[in-house]
């Protein structure tokens, strides 16, 4: 037998080594064994191929080799034990005699690295995994047969196409997909789930993948909340703006999943995500690659579970009504509710979670997007555009009757900035006014945040140009950089705030130097959010209509920076 010298044995421990594939089944093992076979006889067409592939430096008897391959403690890692001592030696008993003849069979361990150390022949597509194509008898021969991952010579034997499947990180959230590129008999199974010309994403810290008749387990080596993880994101990140011309995928999905998330039927949430640039997200992933934001509630008692149901009541009503008006999606909106106990109904046997699962997932909000990070980092077009998408939801809410009452940096969310996505959040507070109904009767320090609430909101009745003039003090943080009064206390009422008079000069002197700059500015229009009468304040309607926004598109389709608003607070130098 040739000796392997010549070839690179990957050492398991390399930093930009992010998971592996090894053999789990017979057929698997043997297959595996004869790449290793061609690749130490130096087969020319392997030399792509050997980059992906690690393996032992002498062969071992099969059944020894498939006790290797299923040696994982609770962590998911690969323990490199030979014990035989496994439930494979019962497997042996139920095979045919030829399989059984098996046992004096020697074959080469290991398995397929994922490394973004070593880049798939098509870095933009992913690594390929197939039996190859290659076009024999031609000068037009391919050097890697379309494949990064060569499972099998033997395609028609182990029923794996040329290219069978790939695995690709999604561009927006950083999740490994796996991608079915046939239809059965030629699908994928993963776990339990066989799929075809579809995908699925690779959130799991381990799993059994299928291709055609061979079987592997994936799981990923980079050890979560560690050195290596975080080297592993930075090469993420280099990857994603290098080879996908991507921005950097959003944090909390992109982390490599951990023991500690939470596995709710196909959902996987994560329990614990890293405090960044971005702030906090908290975010679940579905099998099909569907990323959603999710909050929890902890129920223990009747008052509990009272507050935990108002707030779904309010996004279920509010459901059906986004569902058929906001087709740009910049409102988010309730996916599923899911009960710890499986049961709506509490039943006061003790403490229990509920998660309700919201979409998009926003990766931050204006509040650390552009209020807390240098100017220089979000330009004046972005923010226009995603100002200019959170009208468009206020004016879909409005428009039929829907109030949201607590507008604020926080609650307005940023989905992505290429291109440019806002979403609304927060919609426990948001209200329909019925048919016939004026406004809403003033509740006191039951909704809204004081710095952003407008004079009637407390003092009498209100409805939508409360939002109107929240959003009107977000532009004067986001365009000119401050916000004009920021108290802790509500400074238009006369019980609470003993320096109302001051506040309101404060406001007088405010709204002339916004409306000195002239119109057609972004400060006319934030003037005119924010005229003391509701009466006069201006609609989102016409708001969207005024000449500093007209220009601006928030179509995400071929979006290009333009000049910049009218009279906006330029980044500085």
């Amino acid at each position: 037998m040739a000796s392997p010298a010549d070839t690179v044995i990957l050492d398991d421990n390399e930093l930009d080594q992010f998971a592996l594939l090894r053999p789990w089944n017979i057929e698997a093992c043997l297959a595996f064994s004869d790449i290793i076979e061609r690749i130490i006889n130096n087969d020319p067409l392997l030399h792509h191929h050997r980059q992906f592939i690690e393996y032992e430096s002498m062969r071992v008897p099969l059944q020894q080799a498939m006790s290797i391959s299923r040696q994982l403690n609770n962590s998911g890692e690969f323990e490199n034990s030979f014990d035989t001592e496994t439930e494979t030696e019962s497997d042996w008993g139920n095979k045919s005699e030829g399989d059984r003849g098996q046992r004096d069979v020697y074959v080469w361990t290991g398995g397929y690295v994922l490394s973004l150390g070593c880049l798939p022949h098509l870095p933009s597509i992913g690594w390929q995994v197939g039996s190859g194509r290659w076009k024999v008898g031609t000068t037009n021969l391919d050097p890697c047969g379309g494949v990064d991952i060569l499972l099998t010579g033997d395609s028609r034997r182990a029923a794996v196409r040329g290219i069978h499947a790939r695995m690709a990180f999604n561009r927006q959230t950083g999740l490994l997909m796996l991608q079915a590129r046939h239809s059965e008999p030629y699908g994928v199974r993963l776990d339990n789930e066989s799929f075809a010309l579809q995908s699925r994403s690779l959130n799991a810290r381990s799993s059994i993948v299928r291709f055609g008749k061979l079987e592997y387990i994936f799981a990923y080596t980079v050890q979560p909340n560690s050195g290596s993880e975080k080297l592993f994101q930075l090469q993420k990140q280099k990857f994603f703006r290098e080879h996908l011309q991507a921005p950097p995928p959003i944090e909390a999905t992109s982390a490599t999943p951990s023991q500690n998330d939470l596995v709710l039927g196909n959902w996987t949430l994560k329990r614990a995500v890293g405090r960044g640039a971005f702030g906090t997200v908290l975010a679940a992933t579905h099998r099909n690659g569907a990323v959603v934001a999710f909050k929890t509630f902890m129920r223990y008692d009747s008052r509990s579970d009272r507050f935990a149901q108002l707030e779904i009541a309010a996004a279920e009503q509010l459901k059906p009504f986004l569902l058929e008006f906001d087709r740009k999606r910049h409102i988010i909106r309730l996916e599923e509710v899911i009960y710890q106990r499986g049961r709506r109904e509490y039943d006061g046997s003790g403490p229990e979670n509920i998660w309700m699962l919201y979409s998009p997932l926003a990766r931050g909000t204006f509040q650390n997007h552009i209020l807390e990070r240098d100017s220089n980092t979000i330009n004046e077009t972005v923010r226009a555009i995603l100002f200019k998408q959170v009208l468009e939801g206020l004016d879909c809410l409005h428009a039929h009757g829907w109030v949201h009452r607590d507008i604020k940096p926080l609650n307005l969310g940023v989905v992505s900035i290429e291109p440019p996505k806002a979403v609304i959040l927060d919609i426990g507070s948001v209200a329909l006014l019925e048919p016939g109904e004026v406004g809403f009767r003033p509740r006191p320090g039951a909704y809204g945040t004081v710095s952003y609430l407008a004079p009637e909101m407390e003092l009498a009745t209100y409805h939508a140009p409360v939002d109107i003039w929240a959003l009107g003090l977000v532009a004067h943080e986001i365009f000119l950089g401050s916000h004009p009064w920021k108290l802790a206390v509500n400074p238009w009422r006369t019980d609470k705030n003993r320096y109302y008079t001051q506040y309101l000069n404060i406001y007088t002197d405010t709204i002339q130097k916004l409306r000195s700059a002239g119109s057609g500015t972004i400060h006319d229009l934030i003037a005119k959010m924010l005229a003391w009468e509701p009466r006069a304040r201006i609609s989102s309607r016409s708001a969207l209509e005024h000449p500093c926004l007209r220009g601006i598109s928030t179509g995400d389709a071929n979006w290009t920076p333009s000049s910049p608003l009218a009279g906006s607070k330029r980044p500085r130098d």
